[in-house]
């Protein structure tokens, strides 16, 4: 396969000691990071680069170049990050959002005579290859991340699956859960462009909900919660239980409608209104402004929560909420957003009356430090994220 997916590889994760290039397509915008590990995490931050999207009001027809000029932006992105380091990157990670592709959950099944004989991780890696091949053909549009194996109804964990064979009876049933991204033909064709042309990089494209649920559960020692991830054009929401992804789904507003209704109402750009935003969030905004600002985001604020709860309804087979909701992402600054997960909309999906509300912030990862500011709070939690996978 011209991708390179390590969670297929069947093998540990290892350490890079030269520059890695991290990327976050966002809804809003492009997010590029180049950094160098300083031993445990610990890094030295080279460069950060920024590049914004164009606007899109939610509820409105999609630009059909929009995939084209970002799949440009990004090209350019990458390009401007592999030059400014120091030294030759060994990794480059791609990871995509909610609004650059769509995700969704799966379980392919087979059922194998073993007549005794002993499973090892080849040969899961065989199979495996054999349902890709099965389920997405042989040059699929969509990209399959491997979450766990089921063995005759126990799980195995990908992650020691190097570590031992496993011995069988006369047949076994695998189920492979997989995570299976869809993303526009023009970022798939960029990133087989970048592998092609840098082939000493190692190079991988992935769901960005993928890297944030591993540093949750590995560097968090958080298993059961519901991700909410409030992009600049959408919010995803996440559901985790016992350590895998079991319930995703997204819907079209994020915090870049809080700005066109800031815009409009305090007669400015929406440049100018995520100043106006900024300053609200944090109780500088000017008196005569503020009555505006927040009938503006209490406007949008209704219409975010209809679509949230009626969200969180449509995940309701993976079962009862717990306390947990990590809340991350540009939207995550917002007050009024953080204030409405903590009212009585989840005592209709949870045992619990009331939800534990933690806003995950870049910093969060690595012990409240922020490299010099460069990471830190929610909208780059996401970057983070992908420093640690």
């Amino acid at each position: 396969m011209w991708y390179n997916q390590r969670m297929l590889k069947f093998k540990p994760t290892r350490r890079f000691n030269k520059p890695a290039i991290v990327i976050d397509v966002g809804s809003h915008s492009l997010k590029g990071l180049v950094f160098q590990s300083r031993g445990e995490d610990r890094f030295e931050i080279i460069a950060k680069k920024q590049v914004k999207l164009p606007f899109i009001r939610s509820g409105f027809a999609r630009d059909e170049n929009l995939f084209s000029r970002t799949a440009v932006k990004l090209h350019e992105l990458i390009i401007d990050l592999i030059r400014v380091a120091e030294d030759k990157p060994e990794r480059l990670i791609l990871a995509m959002g909610s609004n650059a592709s769509s995700f969704h959950l799966d379980i392919w099944t087979a059922r194998l005579a073993m007549h005794g004989s002993r499973l090892s991780k080849n040969l899961l890696a065989q199979y495996f290859d054999n349902l890709k091949k099965q389920h997405l053909g042989e040059n699929p549009s969509s990209l399959a991340f491997l979450q766990e194996i089921d063995f005759n109804g126990h799980p195995i964990h990908i992650e020691h699956l190097w570590e031992k064979t496993f011995r069988t009876g006369d047949f076994l049933t695998l189920n492979f859960k997989v995570l299976l991204l869809e993303t526009a033909p023009e970022m798939l064709a960029i990133f087989r462009t970048i592998s092609e042309t840098f082939k000493g990089i190692a190079i991988e494209l992935i769901p960005l909900a993928l890297a944030q649920k591993k540093v949750i559960v590995k560097k968090l020692n958080i298993r059961d919660a519901l991700l909410v991830d409030v992009g600049g054009e959408r919010t995803l929401l996440a559901r985790l239980k016992n350590g895998l992804l079991v319930g995703l789904k997204s819907f079209p507003l994020g915090g870049r409608e809080f700005l066109w209704n800031i815009a409009k109402a305090a007669g400015t750009t929406c440049a100018e209104a995520e100043d106006l935003k900024k300053q609200y969030s944090q109780g500088i905004l000017n008196k005569n402004l503020t009555p505006k600002v927040k009938k503006a985001i209490d406007d949008s604020l209704s219409i975010w929560k209809h679509k949230f709860k009626e969200s969180v309804g449509f995940l309701h087979h993976t079962g009862p909420l717990t306390e947990n909701i990590l809340l991350f992402g540009g939207g995550g600054r917002l007050p009024e957003i953080r204030a409405s997960l903590r009212d009585e909309w989840f005592r209709d999906f949870s045992h619990l009356d009331r939800p534990e509300v933690k806003i995950l912030g870049g910093e969060t990862l690595f012990k409240g430090h922020t490299s010099g500011g460069e990471i830190q709070g929610p909208e780059d939690f996401g970057l983070a994220s992908l420093m640690l996978y």
